[in-house]
């Protein structure tokens, strides 16, 4: 009797304790490839390709 209520106990608390993991949307984006720039980003990488503004 005491192995069937330790082993209920065992697994009650192995389910109860298991998350089930939410997956984003967000979880295939490439952070080397953003999809959306910020102003100064876009500022900065024009500034350089001018050459008279770049050192």
């Amino acid at each position: 009797m005491k192995k069937l209520i330790l082993s209920i106990t065992v697994i009650a608390f192995l389910v109860s304790n298991c998350e089930i993991a939410s997956f984003d949307d967000d979880i295939n984006n490439n952070p080397n490839l953003p999809s959306k720039a910020e102003p100064t980003q876009l500022i900065a990488n024009a500034m350089l390709s001018l050459p008279s503004l770049s050192s």
